[in-house]
């Protein structure tokens, strides 16, 4: 067809005028493409016109699923309902053409892609695949791993890895392509080459960034869940499963599992994270440190090593495992040192971890405002690479 053809008077009626013409892109540019993810990371796709409301969102929702009685993501954040005026900013801020919305179940019990665990095996089972599919060097060369001369995949600075050596490299750094050279952080776009594995270690990513939370959960089903209640006896309404919400184990009552909030009490999750034992300092043995503490930045879970009191957190932040004040603090405050006491032990609560959804302190659970918090937390959207829709 000759580009004259595109507006055949037959087939196409030519505009009146230009502004009739213009105001057609417009409108085809006011449409945006959302990707809708639910149970086991199935996809579905729906278009949101411009001016859109969270009703229009449910109803694409509804449509598909029967049922919009669902709690939605968006980057991590919570879409508050009832609020028109917050909305229009956070979609602005938020979502965008070709995002993802994640449905989650609701768990209201009280007195929902699969599992990081199992995500992360399924990348491991999925990598050799995908090396097989990359280019190596033309020569045999050295491998930094096993340092035999072999055929090699170099990136970034001069990282040199066999394929067999590479699957254990990947997993030894989470995941990421943190190079042997410089340590810097290879984007896997730049190294990877299939879309659907390159979707995968995307989507792992966020959804760990997700299950961070401590009111998110994958059930084992692969349904989203998010616990309004904070009590750890749920029941999933996809597979009918009654779970602790917060280790993810079956129920059981014969192993003295008990429903109260943020744990079942049998070594739950969250409560190993911030229990500890009082061992002897290395240093100095008349001074006692927990074993484990939370660093109060980032909240990752980190052991004594054996060595001072003060630990650096992978995130960088270094702290004093007895006071829990940075180590800068603490040694101005108390005048302490790596072998020094300083303050007493400082005790951490649940209240530490973060949550999708804000908790709404001094709130009777039976006002309005309680019942007006829940359903905040009903929509909740979160971006992913446009490329896990195809």
């Amino acid at each position: 067809m000759g580009v004259g053809d595109l507006w055949n008077t037959h087939t196409h009626p030519q505009p009146k005028n230009n502004m009739s013409f213009v105001s057609d892109i417009i409108i085809m540019s006011s449409v945006i493409n959302v990707n809708f993810s639910h149970i086991g990371g199935n996809k579905f796709t729906g278009q949101l016109r411009s001016g859109y409301t969270q009703a229009d969102i449910r109803k694409i929702i509804a449509d598909r699923l029967g049922s919009d009685n669902y709690r939605l993501i968006v980057n991590g954040q919570e879409i508050q309902e009832g609020n028109s005026a917050n909305f229009e900013e956070f979609k602005r801020n938020n979502i965008k053409n070709n995002s993802t919305i994640y449905i989650c179940q609701r768990m209201d019990g009280g007195s929902g892609l699969i599992d990081v665990i199992t995500h992360r095996r399924t990348i491991l089972a999925d990598l050799q695949d995908e090396l097989n599919k990359m280019d190596t060097l033309p020569d045999l060369i050295e491998c930094s791993g096993c340092l035999e001369m072999t055929s090699c995949i170099r990136f970034c600075c001069n990282s040199i890895l066999c394929k067999e050596c590479f699957p254990n490299y990947f997993h030894s750094r989470d995941y990421k392509l943190k190079c042997l050279i410089c340590s810097n952080i290879l984007a896997p776009e730049n190294f990877f080459v299939t879309a659907g594995f390159l979707a995968s270690l995307n989507q792992l990513d966020e959804t760990a960034m997700m299950a961070r939370n401590i009111d998110f959960q994958i059930c084992t089903c692969g349904a989203y869940a998010i616990n309004s209640t904070m009590y750890a006896k749920q029941k999933c309404d996809n597979c009918q499963r009654w779970m602790c919400f917060f280790c993810n184990n079956d129920w059981d009552d014969t192993k003295n599992m008990k429903n109260t909030q943020y744990t079942c009490t049998v070594n739950c999750l969250w409560e190993t994270k911030i229990t500890y034992q009082l061992v002897k300092l290395e240093f100095n043995r008349d001074m006692k440190v927990p074993n484990r503490r939370c660093c109060p930045k980032c909240q990752k879970c980190g052991s004594y090593d054996q060595k001072c009191k003060y630990h650096k957190c992978p995130c960088g932040y270094e702290f004093c495992f007895i006071c829990l004040k940075s180590k800068g603090d603490c040694i101005r405050e108390f005048n302490s040192q790596y072998n020094v006491p300083c303050g007493s032990v400082a005790q951490q609560t649940f209240d530490i971890f973060p949550r999708l959804v804000c908790a709404k302190e001094n709130v009777s659970t039976g006002s309005n405002a309680f019942q007006e918090a829940i359903r905040f937390v009903q929509r909740f959207i979160h971006r992913i690479n446009a490329d896990k829709s195809q």
